[in-house]
């Protein structure tokens, strides 16, 4: 065989398996961003908030402390990024905690 043709075949073997790789790793985003999204529906159900992000009942007593303790341990609170990891303070959080007092 001339060597040329060699490297296409490997070529297309190489092509071939990273298609694979591809698939397999689409799956697993699909997979992650479905179990991300439960998790976040469960913390919202936790945080005492509907999934369209509105607060079921008035922020008081225990249910205020709750998501002044996720708040404090580095998550969204507010409706706009709720359950995300908060990098830096966040402007919509801190209004809803002072509201909250």
């Amino acid at each position: 065989m001339n060597p040329m043709s060699i490297l296409f075949r490997q070529l297309e073997t190489r092509i071939k398996e990273i298609e694979s790789d591809l698939q397999q790793i689409k799956k697993l985003v699909n997979y992650l961003e479905e179990e991300n999204n439960a998790l976040r529906e469960k913390l919202a159900v936790f945080a005492g908030y509907e999934q369209k992000g509105e607060p079921q009942e008035q922020a008081s007593g225990g249910a205020f402390d709750n998501l002044k303790k996720i708040y404090d341990e580095g998550f969204h609170i507010c409706n706009v990024h709720f359950g995300r990891l908060r990098r830096e303070e966040c402007l919509f959080c801190t209004a809803f905690l002072e509201r909250g007092k």
